[in-house]
């Protein structure tokens, strides 16, 4: 959601809101309306109609998918995507999943520079 790209799909559909349960005030209070999020490790996310009743979140298969990471995880991501968001195409949500895709790659080749370079006692 930092991302300019992926925040400009997705405020299609959702008004974002980052709480920070322990920076936010009342951030704490609002975790407790989302016992799921107990025990599912940070980032969580929960999408909600107006009324604020939750349609889906990041725990749709039972555990945390919150940074969508392995391919079963974008996968489940674009599900919870397709279940929450009701302007936002099968294209769009494509786009979204191809830059988490593009993200974990130039991570995984930054993560591979560096280790080469401490090998190489580049450090």
């Amino acid at each position: 959601m930092a991302r300019e790209d992926v925040a400009a799909h997705l405020t299609k559909d959702f008004v974002l809101l980052k709480i920070d349960q322990d920076r936010t005030i009342g951030g704490k209070d609002i975790k407790k309306r989302f016992p799921a999020s107990e025990k599912s490790g940070i980032p969580w996310f929960a999408i909600l109609e107006p009324s604020g009743e939750v349609v889906v979140t990041s725990n749709l298969t039972g555990r945390n998918v919150g940074c969508p990471w392995t391919d079963e995880e974008m996968a489940t991501f674009g599900r919870i995507l397709a279940d929450g968001c009701k302007r936002l195409g099968e294209e769009q949500r494509d786009k979204l999943l191809d830059s988490l895709k593009a993200y974990k790659k130039e991570v995984e080749e930054e993560r591979k520079r560096k280790a080469e370079q401490a090998a190489k006692g580049e450090g």
